[in-house]
Order: structure tokens, then sequence, then C-alpha cells
């Protein structure tokens, strides 16, 4: 009896324990299933666990579940996914004080403003229109007010402005211009700011000009020092180191070549590289090229109403040049190119007959007759009109028939004591006295001028003597020698003369008319 009473205790005592576990057990798997499992640092690296080799076991899965099968075409997935690749190590190269997009970003820009823009504004915010420009071109652009405010200039002064078909960058400085600021590339990004700013933060660069020494080895200082005194005597004139300016020029040989280490603003550099390229293109048009290629003479000077000059066909048999990096001059190739290219278009046009008929009428409206029915840029330069005192609704009267565009703008303006020039990729209607002091570097070859076979001293000697008759015989009064702005510098390459000069439009027009003279006398 008391065996039968404890053995029905046990039963009674087991049947209350299993089901106590199988309750717990039951619990475990609706947690399981409903929260997800907690990742395993085998999950995130092929490195083993604490505790755990490489090559044990996987965890088996808990009682009741069951392992996804995989298709029958495709072999098991590992549990834990192949480590990610390691993050690359910078190199020694990428390493340094500038970010490692800076060139790219520098390239951008300048092809930014190399593109064709527009502008139509009136009475608009400078901080509007920059942002108009941002969304446009894609590039950032920063407006230094902290520059602004500490010359005096009002960065929210209204603009208005009409431009079409014209490049960002003509569009750009006619805005600045007016404002008293300019531009520069700093920090990634397009900075407006003040000149003064522009020359605490000078821009350094090195040309390579030994193609533009003369062949004589024996004084390579004096020769470099000779291209430096074209340069400083043509380009920003008044912006050098030894005028009391912020730019500097250095020459210097490495290796038997010649470099010149330059420090200027960013828009100086500019008329610095086109007037180098302007050289080697007068110089090859000398006869005969660095690859042996024919070239055809140009006369008259480089980019004063020519074209620009095309590549000469590949010769069968040559070999496909190698690729190469961009240098700085590429980079700015377009830039260039398309301010040379809409100069020669306006040089033409000037040349096109033209008439006018208006009585009392006010100047801007004749201006925009002007713009609009020989579809040329015009535009007054209506800070520097203010400044002398004459109203751009001046009333004017004007009646010319079948004279070029040029003389229709010299008889309208000369009674107002104004001029025209070249300037943002417009005909530019200013006082005389800017005119004058905007002065364009020109390169013209001299080959039809000078005896085949002439050995450098007599190309120097014949040139001088050249550059005299120029001087005393084309608008003598504007000479530096007689008061004035315009320079002569006479430079020899390789036994080739070119004469380099820094003049008003309408003188260079003077000049080139002469020298087309003296090397065809007989037309």
């Amino acid at each position: 009896m008391k065996r039968s009473m404890f053995f029905w205790s046990l039963l009674a005592g087991g049947m209350v324990w299993g089901a106590m576990v199988l309750g717990i057990h039951g619990a475990d798997e609706s947690v399981e299933k409903s929260a997800p499992a907690a990742p395993k640092p085998s999950d995130f690296s092929a490195e083993a666990t604490p505790g755990q080799s490489k090559s044990a076991p996987a965890e088996e899965p808990p009682a009741g579940a069951r392992k996804p099968e995989p298709p029958p075409s495709e072999s098991p997935k590992p549990e834990s996914p192949p480590a990610p690749p390691s993050l690359p190590t910078p190199s020694a190269k990428e390493e340094g004080p500038f970010p490692l997009n800076s060139r790219q970003a520098e390239a951008a820009i300048l092809k930014a403003l190399a593109e064709l823009s527009e502008a139509e504004f009136s009475d608009t915010p400078l901080p509007e229109v920059i942002e108009y420009w941002q969304k446009r071109h894609k590039i950032p652009i920063f407006l230094d007010r902290r520059a602004c405010e500490n010359v005096g200039v009002n960065v929210d002064h209204p603009i208005t402005i009409q431009k079409k078909a014209c490049s960002f960058r003509a569009i750009l400085e006619q805005v600045l211009d007016g404002l008293d600021l300019t531009w520069t590339i700093r920090h990634e990004s397009l900075w407006i700011t003040t000149v003064e700013e522009t020359e605490n933060r000078l821009i350094t660069r090195v040309y390579d000009v030994d193609d533009l020494l003369p062949a004589r080895t024996e004084d390579l200082w004096s020769d470099l020092e000779e291209l430096v005194d074209v340069i400083t005597s043509t380009v920003a004139v008044n912006r050098w180191d030894d005028v009391g300016g912020a730019g500097s020029i250095r020459p210097l040989i490495v290796r038997g070549r010649g470099f010149l280490v330059i420090q200027q603003t960013w828009s100086i550099h500019l008329e610095i590289i086109q007037l180098l390229e302007d050289i080697r293109e007068a110089v090859r048009a000398h006869g005969v090229e660095e690859n042996g290629r024919p070239h055809r003479p140009r006369s008259g000077p480089m980019g004063l109403g020519l074209s620009p000059p095309t590549a000469p066909p590949a010769a069968a048999g040559d070999s496909q040049p190698t690729e190469k990096k961009p240098s700085f001059v590429d980079k700015v190739a377009g830039l260039l190119e398309r301010s040379r290219q809409v100069e020669t278009e306006l040089l033409r046009a000037l040349e096109k007959p033209a008439e006018a008929e208006f009585t009392d009428a006010p100047l801007d409206e004749i201006i925009h007759y002007l713009h609009e029915a020989y579809r040329i840029p015009i535009a007054l330069d209506h800070k520097e009109l203010d400044s002398v005192g004459v109203p751009v609704d001046k009333s004017v009267s004007i009646r010319v028939k079948n004279v070029s565009l040029r003389s229709l703008l010299d008889q309208l303006l000369e009674p107002l004591e104004l001029s025209w020039t070249i300037y943002h990729e417009s005909i530019w209607i200013t006082s005389r006295d800017r005119a004058q002091n905007l002065l364009i570097p020109r390169v013209y070859p001299t080959a039809e001028l000078l005896p085949a076979g002439a050995d450098e001293e007599e190309v120097y000697g014949r040139l001088e003597k050249l550059k005299e008759v120029i001087c005393k015989s084309v608008s003598p009064q504007t000479w530096e020698d007689l008061g004035g702005s315009g320079s002569i510098a006479v430079l020899v390459v390789r036994g080739k003369g070119v004469l380099v000069i820094d003049q008003t439009l309408p003188v260079h027009w003077e000049i080139a008319r002469l020298l087309k003279q003296l090397s065809k006398p007989t037309e």
C-alpha cells in the first residue's frame, strides 16, 4: 500500500515537472520567432569569435527550426559573408596641403568661364545674380563680403545688364567691373572679391619658355631677362613689383632650360598665356614648324582681324601623338580661344557698310538700334560715362550712309568726346581717357620685312629701325617716349624676329595698315 501511494505521488510530480519544462521551452521558441536574432561577430568579419576556432563548425539551429534548402542549381552559400575589402591607404602622392580634387575643380571653373551664357537683369542684387550663375554653370561661387565691406563696396547694389551669346567670363567681368570687383579661383570656388584681395593672394605659375629664347646659349640669363622685359612692358605694365605693383616675374634655369616663375592674379596670367602663345604662332609663321611641315605665313598681328590658326593635317605615316595630362595652358585654351574668336568677329563686323539717321535721339536708343540692326554686342560704359558727365540718354543727331560701322561710331562719338574699343566681348563705348588706357598687346610677325638668311644681329638691328619708324609715323603722341602709354618691344627667337606692341585698337589698325604697305609696296 505504501509502495502504491509512493508510486502515484512520484508519477504526479513527474507530470507537473514535465509540464513546467515544456512551458518554458515553448516560451523560448515564441520569443525567437517574434524577435530577430542578435548578430554574431562572424556576421561582419571573417575572424573567429573568442573561444571559437576558424575551423569550428557553425552552431546548430534551435530545435524545431529548419534550414532553408538551396535551389538545386546553386551550391550552398556560407552562413557568414566574405569580409568587405579594406579601405585604400592614401599614397604619398595624394597626401599634401591641397585637397585631392583642387586641380579638377580649377579645370571645371575655367571650363565654365568659357561657356556661352546670357544676362537679363534689371535692378537685381548681386547675391541673386550669383545664385543664378551657380545654377546655370554648376560651379560654386563665393562672394567675399568681408573684403567688399573693407573697401566700401555695397554688394547689394542693383545690377542691370542685358547680354546674350557671350562667354560667362565676359558677363562676369562686365558686372564686376561696374562694382570695382574682380574674380579669382580659391578654395575650389569662383571667388568674387576686391582687386586688393587678389593682389594679397597671387597665383604662382611656372612657364617653360625655352622655345622662346634665341638659339645662342652663351648668355641664357640675359636672354631670359629680355623676355621678362617684353612681358612686363606689354602686359599689365603697372602691376609688377619693379614699378610698385604686387606681381613678380623671376627667370630660372633648370638643367640648361629657361623658365619663368610668375606671381600674378588670375586675369593677368590669362593675358600672359595669350601673349606667349601669340609669340609662338608668330615664330611658326616664318615658314617651318618644329615638325618640319610648312606653315603658311600670316601678315598682320596675331589675332587682329584674323581667324584662329587651324592645325595642319597629319602627314601620311605620322604616328598618333601620345596622350598627356592637360597642362595649365591646355586648361585655359578654350577660354582664350573664345575671347580671340569673338574679337575677330567684331573686327570684321566693324568693316561692314552701315548707315544711320537720327535727330535729337537719346544715345542709348541709337546704340540699341546699332545692336539690333547689325547683330553685334554694343555696350555703354555707364560708370565711366557718368564720371565724365555724359548721360546715357543725351540727345544726339547723326546722318551717315555708305560708311563702315567703324566710321559711323567715330562720327557718333567724337562730338561727345567719347571713344570705343573691344572689351568684355563687346564694342565698348567709354571715355577717351579710359579707351587710351585699355591697351591691347599684339604680336606682329616680320618675315616679309626682313632679308632671307639674315643672322640674329642683323634681324635685331633692322627691327629696331622699324620700331623707330612706327613710333614716329603712327600716332606719335601715344607712345611712352612722348608721354603716352603705348610701347614696342623687339624679340628675336631662334633667328626670327617679332614685334610685341601694346597699344589701343585704333592705333593697332594703323600699324597693321603700315606694315602691309611695307611688305607689299606695289599694291
